[in-house]
């Protein structure tokens, strides 16, 4: 036998290149990897940073005009039911002097409201319609609620409460009919 031993021979170790083969392979493995998605990771950070932004914009601005539109409607609507809580403590007080003073106000407040909403430029004939609803169911509940509180009334007087209770109710449904024409 020769002293020379062909590679992989006793005395050697046959494993060695391959365990070196193997972590080649597998490094390779992994940066081949990284190479073919570290342009979908440059893309998603490309978008997270600038193209998610320059989509969302445009739907931050419809937001807004939607919300700056039916402003005047919410508005209104906080109004209208304050009033209607503000005529039922009034009528169930006992102080008959100043009721109708202290309800006059706010019951102008509501009409200036009113007012507001329908100067607002709704698109749909449906949105002024239900506006101009809910100002006559609004009116109904009015005259109820003035007659409750008149001077000439007795002290601890009720409110019809059902009637003008239906009354604000339905005006209120009209005004949240609105929200959902818009959306």
């Amino acid at each position: 036998m020769s002293d020379a031993q062909p590679e992989g021979g006793p005395g050697t170790q046959p494993h060695a290149p391959a365990s070196r083969r193997q972590r080649s392979l597998h490094t390779r493995f992994v940066l081949g990897l990284g190479a073919v998605l570290l342009p979908f990771f440059v893309a998603a950070a490309a978008g997270a940073l600038w193209l998610l932004p320059a989509l969302v914009a445009p739907l931050e601005e419809i937001v807004e005009e939607v919300a700056q539109e039916l402003e005047p409607v919410r508005q209104l609507e906080v109004t209208l039911l304050h009033a209607g809580v503000t005529a039922h403590r009034l009528a169930a007080s006992r102080e008959a002097h100043g009721a109708h003073a202290r309800f006059g106000p706010l019951a102008q407040r509501v009409e200036q409201a009113f007012d507001k909403a329908r100067a607002e430029p709704f698109s749909d004939p449906r949105e002024i319609a239900l506006i101009e609803s809910a100002r006559q169911e609004w009116r109904q509940a009015r005259a109820l609620a003035e007659a409750a509180l008149a001077a000439d009334a007795a002290p601890g007087r009720d409110l019809d409460a059902v009637p003008f209770d239906e009354h604000v109710e339905r005006a209120a449904a009209h005004l949240h009919e609105v929200y959902e024409l818009v959306h």
